[in-house]
């Protein structure tokens, strides 16, 4: 049987001050690429031998969060609250960017930011 290869890969900012001060990228990863890790499956299976319900949500927290889910659908299909789409890549619509403009804020490392501090991300 072939292995699942399971990794999760983080993109931290680090400010140091021996680069002036700048913010850079650095990124950690995590990977369960091991010979003697078990498959996710069977570490699903295992737990449920085991009565041990922590990789399992429970039925209240489940229905709670459809609940709020369905409180968001009704207020956006009743027009009660805009709705302001976004193009991939962006941290949100133009309307949020000239919210926070307007009170001297911006979004943290969005792409006129990013610009203003000279970080260069990686691509």
């Amino acid at each position: 049987m072939k292995s699942t290869n399971e990794k999760i890969s983080l993109q931290l900012n680090s400010k140091t001050p021996l680069n002036n001060g700048r913010i850079e990228p650095l990124g950690v990863n995590f990977s369960t690429e091991s010979k003697d890790v078990p498959e996710a499956s069977e570490r699903v299976i295992f737990s449920v031998f085991c009565s041990d319900s922590t990789s399992f949500a429970h039925w209240k927290k489940v229905e709670l969060s459809w609940k709020e889910a369905q409180l968001i659908l009704e207020v956006f299909e009743e027009l009660l609250l805009p709705f302001y789409p976004y193009l991939s890549g962006l941290h949100s619509p133009n309307q949020a960017r000239h919210l926070l403009n307007e009170h001297g804020f911006t979004w943290w490392l969005d792409r006129e930011s990013i610009k203003a501090l000279n970080v260069v991300l990686p691509v």
